[in-house]
């Protein structure tokens, strides 16, 4: 578990003008994994395992455009989460 704090800074590069994003989040994240491996034969051993990875925060957003002469912000009025979820099967072979 840990707690997470955001700033990030966003230039649509593909817009037209100087289009900007700002975000201040805050909020959680949560990792666990979990492993097992099996002995196959004497020297050759399998292995799986897998991993989960949650991040949640929310936050205030703000939108600046020049061409279209916006600059509008938002409190609490963002959102972010991610979640990652990877296996992985493995081999080794002991000699």
């Amino acid at each position: 578990w840990a707690n997470i704090q955001g700033d990030n800074k966003d230039r649509h590069l593909l817009r037209p003008g100087n289009r900007w994003t700002y975000e201040k989040t805050s909020g959680t994240a949560w990792h666990a994994s979990l492993g097992i491996k099996y002995g196959l034969t004497k020297n050759i051993n399998a292995g799986l395992e897998m991993e989960y990875l949650r991040i949640h925060t929310t936050g205030s957003h703000q939108w600046v455009h020049d061409v279209e002469n916006v600059n509008r912000s938002w409190v609490n009025g963002v959102s972010v989460w991610s979640e990652q979820i990877s296996f992985t099967l493995g081999f080794e072979y002991k000699f």
